[in-house]
């Protein structure tokens, strides 16, 4: 990201730099939910920094408003918030209004699924959050977008909250497992725990847990109680959260 904003700066100021500014505050974004995730402090800090300049960056380019740079600036906004790890809601709803207004759905719609992320990890608005999921989905659906798509039907899974049925593609074959040992044991879960979180971060009850595994519910409540305790949350929400944040299930790139 250093780079290209180096060139694009160099070449015309400001004009094709403006985008790339939302671009890096959301990968520092990430970076500092996975940072603190881990309880890795020193990583959170330095993706602090990074996405602090980046910020300063984004507000001081010239070059006017329009409703494309007004959107890209209140997306460098809201993404700050996720930096320091309070998702704002209200941001996040002005981005989605600021695309709208500029025309543009898929960076309306990635809105809208950060907008649903942030009012179910404050608890805030469940009907206005399934509302965003639903109108993010559709949108990625009808946009062929299809990692967005995917993010957005994570949340929803986790969230439980209902989504057109998925149509798997002709031959598509299901992807491998990726091998979690190391970071679950970084973690200090048990293999045993590290199944229960997946069902978890898949939007599963207890009891649902329990029938899948072939284990108690007071069992699986067990789990969950010290899934939670390892991982320093207070709920189910936070926890499968937190294995998002991890990519903890996720299939490895390149797969």
């Amino acid at each position: 990201m250093a780079e290209g904003l180096s060139l694009t700066l160099a070449v015309d100021g400001w004009r094709h730099a403006r985008p790339l500014y939302p671009v890096g505050l959301a990968a520092e974004a990430d970076r500092a939910g996975r940072a603190r995730a881990r309880r890795a402090a020193a990583e959170a800090e330095d993706a602090r920094r990074a996405a602090a300049g980046l910020l300063e960056g984004a507000r001081t380019l010239p070059g006017g408003t329009s409703p494309e740079a007004d959107a890209l600036l209140a997306t460098c906004e809201a993404e700050w918030t996720r930096v320091e790890g309070t998702s704002d809601p209200g941001r996040w709803q002005a981005v989605a209004d600021a695309w709208d207004k500029a025309m543009q759905p898929y960076p309306g719609a990635y809105a809208r699924w950060r907008l649903a992320e942030a009012l179910l990890g404050a608890r805030l608005d469940r009907e206005r959050a399934e509302r965003a999921v639903r109108e993010a989905h559709a949108t990625a659906a009808r946009l062929g977008a299809a990692p967005l798509r995917t993010e957005v039907e994570r949340l929803a899974r986790r969230s439980r909250i209902d989504l057109a049925p998925r149509h798997a593609q002709p031959g598509q074959a299901a992807a491998a497992e990726p091998d979690t040992t190391g970071l679950a044991g970084e973690l200090g879960l048990t293999p045993r725990e590290l199944e229960v979180l997946r069902l978890v971060a898949d939007g599963r009850s207890n009891s649902q847990v329990a029938e899948a595994l072939f284990i108690s519910a007071k069992t699986a409540s067990v789990h969950v109680s010290n899934i939670l305790a390892k991982l320093g949350v207070a709920s189910r929400v936070e926890a499968a959260a937190v294995a998002h944040r991890l990519a903890l299930f996720d299939e490895p790139a390149g797969r």
